[in-house]
């Protein structure tokens, strides 16, 4: 019995050591896709925006780009009028995180896979 009580014991002491471990390499893992979904979701709002006739986009600035985008636009012409373009749920932390994930090409704003 008591040697049961011993496994038992070094058992929860090896997963008191290992959970917290598999925990923060998995957060390691997860951050950096987060942050390049965010960059792709931003992107392609931009564009989706851009074919409606709203233009988010400021030349040579990728950081008012996004703070335009979080602040969103609707349309006012054409096929899409009255649609709203934006991410306005997108906190300041992820912006930051995502911006180096985008550029700034031809008028559009573009996820860059290699920041």
């Amino acid at each position: 019995m008591v040697e049961l009580l011993v496994v038992i014991m070094v058992i929860g002491i090896m997963a008191g050591i290992l959970i917290p471990t598999v925990i923060g390499l998995t957060s390691e893992a997860v951050d950096p896709t987060i942050n390049r979904r965010n960059a792709q979701t931003l992107a392609s709002i931009c564009s989706a925006a851009q074919v409606a006739g709203v233009d988010f986009v400021v030349p040579g600035d990728v950081e008012a780009t996004i703070d335009n985008i979080v602040s969103g636009a609707t349309a006012t012409s054409g096929a899409l009028a009255g649609n709203s373009f934006g991410l306005p749920g997108l906190s300041v932390e992820a912006r930051e995180s995502a911006e180096p994930f985008l550029e700034i090409q031809a008028g559009s704003l573009a996820y860059k896979k290699n920041p």
